[in-house]
C-alpha cells in the first residue's frame, strides 16, 4: 500500500469525476455509477479498502449508499450483463447493511430487495458465475 498512488484526495476527486459521468447518463453514466458503487462499498467494513474510514467515526456496516450507486448503474444500463452484476452488487451491498443492523443474525440474512432481481438474468454469463461463486446465492435460488 505505500507505493499506491490512491489517497483520500485522489479518491474524492475521482469520485467527482465519476458523479459527473452518472448524472450524464447511458451506458458511460452506468458504468461510473458502477464504479462508483465499488468504491463505497469497498470503503465499509464488507469491502477490501475498510482500513481507509477505521481511524474515522464513519459507520463502516452501511452499504447503502453503495446500493444506490448500483441501483443507478441498474437503471441507467440497457446492458443486461451490466444489469445483473449491478444488481447482484447491490445484494452484496443489502446483505451488509442487514449484517450491519444485526450482528448476530439467526442465520446469514436474504437481500430480499436484489437477490430477486438478479434470478431475472438467469440466462446471462454473470448469473451462471454467480450461482458459481456466491453460494448463499445459489441456495436461495435452488427450490
Amino acid at each position: 500500500y505505500e507505493k499506491a498512488k490512491w489517497d483520500h484526495a485522489n479518491v474524492v476527486d475521482r469520485l467527482i469525476e465519476l458523479d459527473a459521468k452518472v448524472k450524464g447518463g447511458g451506458e458511460p453514466g452506468a458504468e461510473a455509477a458502477l464504479q462508483i458503487g465499488n468504491v463505497l462499498y469497498n470503503l465499509t467494513y464488507w469491502g477490501n479498502a475498510r482500513q481507509a474510514t477505521a481511524e474515522t467515526h464513519q459507520k463502516t456496516e452501511d452499504a447503502t449508499l453503495a446500493m444506490k450507486y448500483y441501483k443507478k448503474a441498474y437503471d441507467l444500463s440497457k446492458n443486461r450483463e451490466l444489469k445483473v452484476k449491478a444488481a447482484f452488487l447491490a445484494a452484496k451491498a443489502e446483505l451488509g447493511t442487514l449484517l450491519g443492523a444485526d450482528p448476530n443474525p439467526s442465520g446469514l440474512p436474504i437481500p430480499k430487495t436484489w437477490f430477486p432481481v438478479v434470478k431475472q438474468y438467469a440466462n446471462t454469463r454473470y448469473y451462471k458465475e454467480v450461482l458459481k461463486e456466491c453460494g448463499h446465492f445459489a441456495s436461495w435460488v435452488k427450490p
